[in-house]
């Protein structure tokens, strides 16, 4: 860290059996809405995210050279599951949802306090509700929660209702530990 120091940095520890990973790069949140494309095949397996994250950042590259930020995945079922960096929180009839675990996602930090602090509930969001959703975001521990602003050519809400939610999160967090 001494050789590679940042003002706000992040640090990433990743760890397994035969595997020590560690980074810490530049940190600069991310004040732009998300666009948000779909990844065009189904994700199988129980838990899609797993370290290394090399195929994430192939969907990512593939978002970017459609010019979106990432795109929404979903499982054998059709079901929202998450995108290649975050998790995902919808506005469907005036209520805050997120994907189950059983989904197939990851369980992360920012989606918990959304779920255990803010009221957002956990459901099965099938891929045919698309049209339904009013608003989003994005949730992980570097971009707290980030709106989006379309998903494909749909055009999202950033509202009341998103500002209510993101700044409930944002209270319910700490982006930035020092120590």
């Amino acid at each position: 860290m001494a050789e590679n120091s940042h003002e706000v940095g992040r640090l990433r520890i990743c760890f397994g059996e035969n595997l020590f990973y560690i980074t810490h790069d530049s940190y600069a949140e991310l004040a732009e809405p998300a666009r948000l494309n779909f990844y065009s095949q189904t994700v199988i397996g129980d838990v899609h995210k797993m370290f290394p994250y090399d195929n994430r950042f192939a969907l990512i590259e593939a978002a970017n050279d459609e010019g979106y930020h990432d795109c929404v995945l979903f499982n054998d079922k059709n079901e929202i599951t998450e995108t290649a960096t975050a998790n995902l929180a919808f506005l469907i009839a005036d209520q805050w949802v997120t994907p189950p675990i059983t989904a197939g996602i990851l369980p992360g930090v920012m989606r918990a306090i959304a779920i255990e602090q803010c009221g957002v509930k956990v459901r099965p969001i099938h891929i045919s509700e698309i049209p339904e959703v009013e608003s989003g975001f994005m949730l992980s521990s570097l971009r707290i929660a980030q709106p989006i602003s379309h998903i494909g050519d749909m055009k999202l809400k950033i509202g009341d209702a998103s500002r209510d939610l993101e700044e409930q999160i944002r209270s319910h967090s700490q982006p930035v530990s020092v120590g």
